[in-house]
């Protein structure tokens, strides 16, 4: 049971991006080029972020546990922040110098829907990569006996404690998924008032 709503919450990842371009071409004929488009530059958005991130946090600068609130709203904004100041940037950047052509709220959409659609498909292969890799692993000797034996234990947990959440918890990956196509659908209409109402606050505001 747990197997099938793993795979049931991969597979919504994966396909609930491309549902919503569809239905936003059939609606508005906004282009598959945005779509492409926002899924590049959330591509190249990440090529400077994660590395960012991660410097960042070689540091020391950010708490090493979220055991305390105060720690938890320390690392929630900074990812939040950075990753505002990367994609949105990325995005400013995607309508400025591509997709310049890109100036109604269909074709925004559809750039947003390629910007937050890359990222769940992205989430979604990378869920099963490590879901089918743990299974595999666990279930296979050999591979097993390649695992120093104090990890052994760790990989098996791992699956373990994945099987065991309730049945709405092996869902919530999708369900996340979608406020957050929706925030990018937000973000991508926000970013686009730069050009429309001539003023850069918008893109802060996005930030």
């Amino acid at each position: 049971m747990n197997f099938a709503l793993l795979a049931i919450n991969i597979i919504l990842m994966l396909v609930i991006p491309v549902v919503l371009a569809i239905f936003i071409h059939r609606r508005t004929s906004a282009s598959w080029r945005f779509f492409f488009i926002g899924a590049v530059t959330f591509i190249l958005s990440q090529v400077l972020h994660i590395p960012f991130n991660w410097l960042v946090g070689q540091t020391g600068l950010l708490p090493d546990s979220m055991d305390t609130t105060a720690n938890l709203l320390i690392t929630a904004i900074f990812l939040g922040l950075s990753a505002g100041v990367f994609e949105e940037t990325a995005r400013y950047l995607a309508y400025r110098f591509w997709a310049r052509d890109a100036r109604s709220w269909s074709r925004g959409l559809m750039l947003g829907a390629g910007h937050g659609g890359i990222e769940s498909i992205l989430v979604g292969v990378l869920s099963a990569v490590s879901i089918i890799g743990l299974v595999v692993t666990v279930n296979n000797e050999a591979i097993m006996s390649t695992i120093p034996a104090d990890q052994q234990a760790i990989v098996t947990e791992s699956l373990a404690s994945i099987m065991d959440q309730p049945w709405y918890a092996l869902l919530l990956g999708a369900a996340e998924r979608v406020f957050a196509i929706t925030a990018h659908l937000a973000m991508s209409l926000m970013v686009l008032q730069v050009f429309l109402r001539r003023s850069l606050r918008w893109l802060f505001l996005s930030i």
